[in-house]
C-alpha cells in the first residue's frame, strides 16, 4: 500500500513549474497518484457511491469548451458524473470506485484543457487569477502590436510610398509574429482539438482566417505587391480576446456557487496578532487553525473553534433550530455560523472555511450548483445546435458566394461567425438562476439548487403543517385537569420526555426540570409517531403518554391554540395536561396571500376536528382546507396523491412528507437535517418569507425566458446583417459581447427588482409575544 509519504513523493516528480504558483502536469502518467489508495481514500463520495474529484481547468472561455469536456462522459463509461462550471472554471467529477481517475483527467488534458486536480474546495481564486493574467497578457501583447501596426499603417494611407512603404509593411510583419504566434494561440489551439475530435468549434473558421489573411499578407509582402491585413489581423485578435477576457470575468463574478461566504456575512475578523493585541479588518480566509479570533455580541463566529473563556453563550439555532442561546464551558466547541450571544467571546480557531461544520453542508450545496437544470440542458443543447447551424449557414454561404465576390464572402462569412456566438444563449439560463439564488441567499432563504428554483415556479399547491410551521411549536404548559400528579408521576414524566424531540417534550421537560433525576431508570421506551410516548422503569412502573381524546375549546384567546395530552400511569388515568401554542403573526396573512397567488393551499394536522375548526376560525380558513387527524404516514400518502406539491413543514418532524413532495420548504429546525429532506430552508423567522421565495422563484423564470428570447433575437438579426454584409469582421469582434451584456444587464435589472413580499409584516411576534391578553380556560367536552 502506498503511503503517503510516496504519494506526495509521485505528485512532486509529476510537475515542474506554473506560474500561478501551481503545479502544471505533462503527461498522463503524471496522474496516477489520483489512483492510488493514500490518495482516494480522502475523496468524498456521493450518495451513490461514485468518488468525487473537484478540479479546476484551465482554457475554459465559453459554453462550447463546457459541453466538449462533459461530452466525455459519454466517451469514458467509468465516468457517472462530469459537470462544469462557467463561473469558476471548475469541474466536479464522479466516476466508480474501480474507474481510473487519471483515464478521465487525462482525457480532459487531450481535449486541449489543463485540469488541476483540487483536493479543496470548488473554484482556486489563485488559479482563477492566473489564468487571467495569462488571458490579460495576450490581449496586453495582441494590443500593443496592434496600437504600433495602426501607427504604421496611417503613416502609409498618409503617402509613404515605395521602399519607405515596404520598411513599414516589414516591421508590421514583425509586429503581427507574436499576435499570431502567441495571442491568437487559443484559436489555433482550439481549432486543432476539434479537429482531432471531429467536433464542431467556433474557432475553426477564426483560425483560418486568420492563417490565411496572415499567408496571403506575407507572401505579398514578399512580392511587393497586393493588400496586405496585418492591421486588421491584428485587430481581430485583440478585439475577440478582450471579448472574451470580459466574458470570462462575467461569468466569475455571476456564475460562482460559492456560497458559504455570503451566508455567514463576514466582512472582517479580528485575530489576536503576537503584540497581544487584536488586528481589525482582516478576511475570513486570512485565518488559519491555531489563531486566537474574537467576536463581539451579535456577530456570526467565522470558524469552527474552542472556547478560551470561562464560559459564554452561542446562538446555534441555525444547526440545531433551537433559538434559545446554548451555555458554552472553556474548551467545549462553538461553530462557524452560529451567533454570539455574550458581550464577547474568544477562541481558538480548530478548522476553517470548507472545513467547518457549517461549510461542510453548504459545500454539497455547492455540489447541487453543478447539476444541470432541465431548463438549463435545454438551453445548452439549442447553443450547441446554434454552433453547428452557423457554421453549417457560414460554409453554404462562403461556398456559394465565392464564386461571385471571394474577398466579400470570406469577410461576411467571418463576421456570421464572430458575431452569432452561441455562449449568451448557453448562460442565460444559468446567469439568471444564479442571480436569483443569491438574492435569495441575501434574504436568508437556503435553496439547495437551481432546480428548485424551476420546481417552485411550477407549483400549483402549497400544503402547510400546523404544528411547528403556522404556530411557533413552542408550547407552554398550561395546567393540569383536575390536578398536578404527585412527584413521583412527575419525575418519570420529566424523565420519559427527555427522550423525545417534539416541542410538547420540550415543555414538559422545561416545566418539570427540578424533578429531572429524581426518577427511576427508564429501562425501556417506545415512540408512535403522531400518538405518544410510552416508557418502562427500574422498579417496575410504566408511563404512557398520549394526544387526548378530548376536544378542547379555547374561550378568549385570539393567537392561542391548545393541546392535550394524557397522563396514565400503570394503567390508570392521572390527568389531561393542558398546553398553548401561539399561531405566528404572519400566518394568516401568509395563507390569504397564497390564496390570492392563484395558488390552492390545504393544512395538515394531527388535531381532532373541535380544535381544528378553532384553528381554521383563528386563521381566517374554510373548513375544506384543513385536514384533521392526519398521522405522518396520512400526511405523507396525501403528499404523494398531489402533483406540483410544495410542503411547508419543520424540517424534522415533517421530513418524511417534505421528502416526498415536489418541493419542500423547511420553515424551522436544523439546517443540516432539514437540508437533507428538504429543498428550501429559511432562516428569517415567520411563515410569511415562503411568499417571498415562491415570489423569486416565479420572476426568475420570468426573467430566463427574457433572457432566451433576446438572445436569439439579436443573433437573428446580426447574423442576417452580417451575411447582407452591413457587418465588418472587425465590427463583429466589437458587437460580439454585446448578447452577452444585453442578457447580463436583463438579468441584473429583473432579479434586482425583487422585492420581499410581506414586509409590511413586522415581525411574526406582532400577535402578542410579550404581552398576553386574556386568559386561558380548559373545558373538557
Amino acid at each position: 500500500m502506498s503511503t503517503d509519504k510516496e504519494e506526495n513523493m509521485a505528485q512532486t516528480e509529476a510537475v515542474d513549474g506554473h506560474s500561478g504558483g501551481r503545479a502544471k502536469i505533462r503527461s498522463e502518467q503524471d496522474y496516477k497518484y489520483l489512483d492510488q489508495e493514500s490518495y482516494r481514500k480522502k475523496l468524498n463520495m456521493d450518495k451513490d457511491g461514485h468518488q468525487e474529484l473537484h478540479l479546476f481547468i484551465e482554457g475554459i472561455h465559453c459554453a462550447n469548451c463546457m459541453h466538449r469536456i462533459e461530452a466525455l462522459k459519454a466517451a469514458i463509461p467509468d465516468i457517472k458524473e462530469l459537470r462544469v462550471n462557467l463561473g469558476d472554471h471548475s469541474a466536479l467529477l464522479s466516476i466508480s470506485p474501480t474507474g481510473s481517475f487519471s483515464k478521465a483527467v487525462q482525457a480532459i488534458r487531450d481535449l486541449g484543457f489543463v485540469p488541476y486536480p483540487e483536493g479543496q474546495s470548488l473554484g482556486d481564486q489563485k488559479s482563477i487569477e492566473s489564468e487571467n493574467r495569462k488571458l490579460l497578457m495576450r490581449l496586453g501583447i495582441a494590443g500593443a502590436a496592434t496600437a504600433n501596426i495602426m501607427l504604421l499603417v496611417i503613416s502609409i494611407y498618409a503617402g509613404a510610398e515605395a521602399e519607405l512603404a515596404n520598411i513599414f509593411h516589414t516591421l508590421s510583419f514583425f509586429l503581427f509574429l507574436p499576435v499570431f504566434f502567441y495571442s491568437a494561440q487559443p484559436f489555433f489551439k482550439n481549432t486543432w482539438v476539434a479537429i482531432k475530435n471531429r467536433r464542431p468549434s467556433i474557432d475553426l473558421p477564426i483560425a483560418i482566417a486568420l492563417s490565411l489573411g496572415g499567408g496571403i499578407s506575407t507572401w505579398h509582402l514578399a512580392r511587393g505587391q497586393g493588400d496586405i491585413y496585418f492591421d486588421s489581423l491584428s485587430s481581430l485578435v485583440f478585439l475577440l480576446l478582450g471579448s472574451r477576457y470580459l466574458l470570462a470575468r462575467t461569468h466569475q463574478k455571476y456564475l460562482s456557487p460559492s456560497f458559504w461566504k455570503p451566508f455567514l456575512e463576514l466582512n472582517t475578523v479580528r485575530r489576536l496578532n503576537p503584540n497581544s493585541k487584536f488586528a481589525e479588518n482582516l478576511a475570513p480566509d486570512e485565518l488559519k487553525i491555531g489563531d486566537i479570533v474574537q467576536v463581539f455580541e451579535g456577530e456570526k463566529i467565522p470558524v469552527d473553534g474552542k472556547l478560551i473563556e470561562e464560559r459564554g453563550y452561542v446562538n446555534v439555532s441555525i444547526l440545531t433550530g433551537e433559538t434559545r442561546p446554548q451555555k458554552i464551558l472553556r474548551g467545549e466547541s462553538c461553530f462557524a455560523g452560529t451567533e454570539c450571544s455574550s458581550p464577547s467571546l474568544t477562541f481558538i480557531t480548530t478548522a476553517v472555511g470548507h472545513q467547518t461544520r457549517i461549510g461542510q453542508i453548504l459545500s454539497k450545496m455547492e455540489n447541487e450548483f453543478f447539476s444541470r437544470t432541465p431548463l438549463a440542458a435545454l438551453a445548452d443543447r439549442a447553443a450547441q445546435i446554434f454552433t453547428v447551424s452557423v457554421l453549417l449557414i457560414g460554409s453554404l454561404f462562403f461556398l456559394s458566394y465565392a464564386s461571385i465576390d471571394f474577398h466579400e464572402a470570406v469577410n461576411r462569412t467571418l463576421a456570421l461567425v464572430v458575431l452569432a456566438c452561441p455562449c449568451a444563449l448557453a448562460f442565460a439560463t444559468p446567469l439568471a438562476q444564479s442571480l436569483s439564488l443569491q438574492t435569495a441567499l441575501r434574504r436568508g432563504y437556503l435553496i439547495k439548487r437551481a432546480e428548485s428554483l424551476e420546481k417552485l415556479a411550477k407549483v400549483e399547491e402549497v400544503v402547510f403543517d400546523k404544528t411547528g410551521t403556522l404556530t411557533e411549536g413552542e408550547f407552554e404548559l398550561l395546567n393540569w385537569y383536575p390536578s398536578q400528579p404527585r412527584s413521583e408521576i412527575l419525575a418519570a414524566i420529566c424523565a420519559l420526555e427527555a427522550k423525545c424531540d417534539h416541542p410538547i417534550a420540550k415543555a414538559f421537560t422545561q416545566e418539570l426540570d427540578s424533578y429531572r433525576n429524581s426518577a427511576p431508570a427508564l429501562t425501556d421506551f417506545s415512540e408512535q409517531i403522531g400518538k405518544g410516548i410510552s416508557g418502562k422503569f427500574s422498579d417496575g412502573s410504566q408511563l404512557d403518554i398520549f394526544r387526548s381524546n378530548q376536544d378542547l375549546v379555547d374561550q378568549n384567546s385570539e393567537n392561542i391554540l391548545l393541546n392535550a395530552v394524557d397522563i396514565v400511569w400503570n394503567g390508570e388515568f392521572q390527568a389531561t395536561v393542558l398546553f398553548g401554542d401561539r399561531l405566528r403573526g404572519d400566518a394568516a396573512f401568509t395563507l390569504e396571500s397564497i390564496k390570492k397567488m392563484g395558488l390552492r393551499f390545504f393544512v395538515l394536522t394531527g388535531d381532532k376536528t373541535a380544535p381544528a375548526l378553532l384553528a381554521a376560525q383563528k386563521l381566517r380558513l374554510d373548513p375544506i382546507h384543513i385536514l384533521t387527524q392526519q398521522s405522518p404516514e396520512q400526511k405523507n400518502t396525501f403528499i404523494k396523491s398531489r402533483k406540483h406539491v410544495a410542503m411547508v413543514g419543520d424540517g424534522a418532524n415533517d421530513a418524511v412528507a417534505m421528502a416526498s413532495s415536489y418541493v419542500g420548504i423547511a420553515v424551522k429546525g436544523s439546517m443540516e437535517a432539514s437540508l437533507r429532506a428538504a429543498d428550501v430552508y429559511l432562516t428569517r423567522s415567520g411563515v410569511s418569507p415562503v411568499l417571498d421565495v415562491l415570489s423569486i422563484a416565479r420572476k426568475s423564470m420570468l426573467v430566463v425566458r427574457r433572457n432566451l428570447v433576446l438572445s436569439m433575437i439579436y443573433n437573428l438579426a446580426c447574423g442576417t446583417a452580417a451575411l447582407m454584409g452591413h457587418v465588418s469582421p472587425l465590427l463583429a469582434a466589437i458587437l460580439m459581447p454585446l448578447n452577452s451584456m444585453i442578457v447580463v444587464s436583463s438579468s441584473i435589472i429583473g432579479t434586482s427588482g425583487f422585492r420581499p413580499t410581506g414586509d409590511f409584516v413586522k415581525s411574526e411576534s406582532n400577535a402578542g409575544r410579550d404581552e398576553r391578553t386574556g386568559h386561558f380556560k380548559e373545558v373538557i367536552a
